[in-house]
């Protein structure tokens, strides 16, 4: 066992429970550079399982996503442009991936790079008071709020 892994095993990182049945771990802040955040589904057992699964019962639920049904845990974090890891929250599955955003992303600042699962004018605008700027792709039907011109085409 390497050293890192015997200082961490020594002196586990604190947690905090989120409202979203899950944990969240922050990073300080950005002081103003780029970060993204995205989220990865972690499914918990196979479909056909569902109503025999015990293990995470009362935790894992049950999502539809663009490759079908799943029982699962969704797993969202936040990188710097290093590949840094900022902020990480575990949640059941069935929770909007907008919902743990503005937790997750407590105490930062800086420019947030997501895809369109994070498209919200009210998150953003929450977002934007509290110093963070969230870039999306917009819809064809959105106006252009509060971004500019060249944030546009990331």
């Amino acid at each position: 066992m390497n050293l890192r892994l015997a200082a961490a095993a020594a002196s586990p990182p604190e947690h905090r429970f989120a409202v979203f049945d899950g944990t969240t771990r922050t990073a300080p802040s950005l002081n103003g550079y780029i970060a993204i955040v995205d989220s990865t589904p972690l499914p918990v057992c196979h479909n056909r399982q569902i109503r025999s699964h015990k293990v995470f019962k009362e935790l894992a639920k049950r999502e539809k996503s663009s490759t079908g049904w799943f029982y699962e845990f969704k797993l969202h974090i936040v990188i710097d442009d290093s590949g840094n890891l900022l902020g990480w929250t575990l949640i059941a599955g069935n929770v909007d991936d907008r919902k743990p955003m503005k937790q997750m992303c407590e105490g930062m600042e800086g420019l947030f790079i997501g895809d369109k699962g994070y498209i919200s004018s009210k998150l953003f605008k929450e977002l934007y008071e509290h110093g963070l700027k969230l870039i999306t792709k917009i819809k064809s039907n959105m106006k252009n709020v509060l971004m500019d011109l060249k944030e546009k085409f990331f």
